[in-house]
């Protein structure tokens, strides 16, 4: 355990991954259920996670954080991932969406 996690980083990175793992149940599930694997690495320099899914292949565009209209009911989970991580990455490889985060640690004060 990495107890020396700044609390941003931390505050950050857990709030990137809930939100992705939400992103992922709301929309590969497509109704029909999925099974998710989700692991994660901290080590001195980052924090980083991955999460497969056996969901619906997406049609992922990651051109970087872009927010709907201020008004839009949804959309903005993505942008706000890609605002609080350095790096969000998504592949289909076989039958699995994959998706990789990783933030880069600060040093403690």
């Amino acid at each position: 355990p990495h107890s020396d996690i700044v609390d941003i980083d931390r505050f950050a990175f857990e709030t990137a991954l809930v939100e992705l793992a939400s992103n992922v149940i709301q929309h590969a599930a497509a109704g029909t259920g999925i099974t998710c694997v989700l692991s994660i690495h901290a080590d001195d320099h980052e924090l980083s996670a991955r999460i497969s899914d056996t969901g619906t292949a997406g049609a992922v565009t990651l051109s970087g954080p872009v927010l709907p209209e201020d008004l839009a009911e949804s959309g903005r989970g993505l942008a706000l991932i890609q605002m609080l991580v350095d790096s969000v990455h998504f592949e289909r490889v076989g039958d699995l969406n994959v998706w990789t985060i990783s933030r880069a640690r600060h040093p403690l004060p």
